[in-house]
């Protein structure tokens, strides 16, 4: 058991234009994150997340951190915890 996902932390960028620079278009549906291939959350403090159902999302690679990134503040992760 275990599971395997992509997220970024996203600071400085309203949600819905960082959705534009994604590509993608909210859905309105609410369940937890790994049900759905992306989800997304707005923290108080500002901060958006948005997870990826997927090791190593394209959207988490070096080359989209540095394009996504041009004028706001991104931590992004890869997190595998299964077991053999």
């Amino acid at each position: 058991m275990g599971f395997r996902m992509s997220w970024l932390a996203v600071y400085g960028m309203d949600k819905d234009d960082f959705y534009d620079r994604l590509g993608v278009v909210p859905t309105g549906e609410v369940g937890f994150s790994l049900d759905h291939p992306i989800t997304g959350q707005v923290l108080p403090n500002g901060w958006l997340i948005i997870v990826f159902d997927e090791l190593a999302h394209k959207f988490v690679g070096d080359d989209e951190v540095n394009r996504l990134s041009a004028d706001c503040t991104i931590i992004a992760c890869n997190l595998c915890e299964t077991t053999n």
